[in-house]
């Protein structure tokens, strides 16, 4: 078409003015193609990325909420295991004699607690970019929540492991007679067991470990309880 109009002027002048001016329109026409293309990919690509957003958010979503639950009852079963331990403390520290309602408290003094936090939609968004999450402050909260939080709590549960609950669980082994049917003990020598200096030190270190726990836990169960409010809020939108 184009040669076919330059060809049939006679005038050289016309011809070169024609040809550019068509050369120019195919130019122009050619890159809106390329951009308008190139803007539909976009667009189909950032519709793909929202619905995984929200694919991966609603996975997040289940996830959080299991954690909730598992972190809620270690916090339960702290809060047990403090009470009982500071009745045990009591007896050990005080002049009364032993009294069988005390085997259901020396019977806690074997609780131990494990966070089993759920990550596979974190570690889902990790592989594929945590930037597909588009709300900032949503983004830093899940990031916060699962690569600083979470690991806090992990370490701090090693700690107890590693330096308490084996300490705990030796002395208890050498000075308590476990009732495990009924989830109570009772002390070899209830009197000399008010002397072991070392089996008095292992259930106040042991005490004072838990109530660092406790407050960890309460604190990741806040975090939760925050980030799913604000990702069920980013998911109204």
């Amino acid at each position: 078409m184009l040669l076919g109009r330059i060809f049939k002027s006679r005038d050289p002048d016309n011809r070169r003015s024609i040809f550019w001016m068509e050369a120019l329109a195919e130019f122009v026409l050619v890159v809106v193609g390329i951009l308008l293309a190139l803007q539909i990919d976009n667009w189909n690509q950032e519709r793909q990325d929202r619905r995984l957003e929200r694919v991966l958010l609603n996975e997040m979503l289940s996830n959080l909420q299991s954690d909730l639950s598992d972190v809620e009852f270690n916090i339960s079963l702290d809060e047990d295991y403090l009470r009982s331990a500071r009745i045990v403390i009591d007896y050990l520290e005080s002049e009364r004699g032993y009294h069988d309602s005390l085997s259901a408290h020396f019977g806690c003094l074997d609780i131990g607690t494990l966070f089993m936090a759920n990550t596979s939609s974190f570690e889902s968004m990790e592989s594929i970019g945590i930037d597909l999450v588009r709300n900032d402050s949503l983004r830093q909260q899940i990031t916060y929540l699962y690569s600083a939080t979470y690991n806090f709590v992990r370490e701090l549960e090693d700690i107890l492991a590693n330096l308490t609950i084996n300490r705990m669980h030796i002395q208890l082994s050498l000075n308590v007679r476990p009732d495990n049917l009924n989830h109570r003990a009772s002390p070899l020598d209830p009197i000399g067991i008010k002397r072991n200096n070392e089996f008095y030190s292992a259930v106040i270190y042991r005490t004072r470990m838990t109530e660092i726990q406790l407050q960890s836990y309460r604190d990741v169960s806040l975090q939760i309880r925050t980030l799913i409010h604000d990702i069920e809020k980013e998911l109204e939108k």
